[in-house]
């Protein structure tokens, strides 16, 4: 009962193992030599090159806006270096520093204050997000004495 000698492959048993791989390589071959292969290539570069260009050209771009819309200066209160949008409507912009509000003066060549420095931040965080006290102050008329 045993098999027959050599496992019963033939001559052509190797080739039969061989031919799925030399068939996929050539139906690759064949594919990117054609014209589908040149729109998958053209396809696949384009997207390749938007992905590498893209940001670069982003980056450029926000540096000329900044350079044409926005001023640099210091803080005329704390002295750190800020930076405002020049616009007519003196929308005011927040120093990360001290937390001034600041905005471009009338001429858009200098930085000005919009506020009192000293009113800047009153009292904690707590109080200015929960009204003081953390919610437990009574008003007169609550009050019972």
């Amino acid at each position: 009962n045993l098999p027959p000698s050599g496992g019963g492959r033939g001559p052509g048993s190797d080739i039969k193992d061989l031919l799925p791989v030399i068939l996929t390589t050539a139906g690759i071959a064949l594919f990117f030599l054609s014209p589908l292969g040149g729109i998958f290539f053209a396809v696949t570069n384009t997207l390749f090159a938007l992905a590498i260009i893209t940001p670069f050209v982003g980056y450029a771009g926000l540096q000329v806006w900044q350079a044409f819309n926005t001023i640099s200066g210091v803080c005329p209160n704390c002295g750190a270096p800020v930076r405002v949008l020049k616009d007519d409507s003196g929308q005011p912009s927040l120093c990360v520093n001290c937390g001034s509000l600041v905005r471009s003066n009338r001429n858009n060549d200098g930085i000005e204050l919009c506020n009192d420095p000293s009113g800047v931040m009153g009292g904690s965080l707590f109080d200015q997000l929960f009204g003081g006290a953390g919610g437990f102050e009574r008003s007169a008329a609550q009050q019972v004495i």
